[in-house]
């Protein structure tokens, strides 16, 4: 299952069969969670190499949002 989680409760949710990898997060970032974004929002991620993804994270940009990385 990936999944966001908003200060008022989780959103975004999608479940997979199998292993997360980049092509399943970015197809996930595309079709779910910019869906709830606003603008001003800040999606902080951990430094999976999935995640850190310039088109993965340009969909999360266009929406407005902002991006930041957990430290390694």
């Amino acid at each position: 299952m990936i999944s966001a989680v908003r200060l008022d409760g989780t959103t975004a949710c999608m479940t997979i069969e199998g292993a997360t990898h980049t092509e399943v997060f970015r197809a996930y970032t595309r079709a779910v969670l910019v869906r709830p974004l606003r603008r001003g929002d800040i999606v902080v991620m951990d430094n999976l190499d999935a995640h850190k993804n310039e088109r993965t994270i340009a969909p999360i940009k266009a929406a407005g949002a902002e991006v930041r990385f957990l430290p390694a």
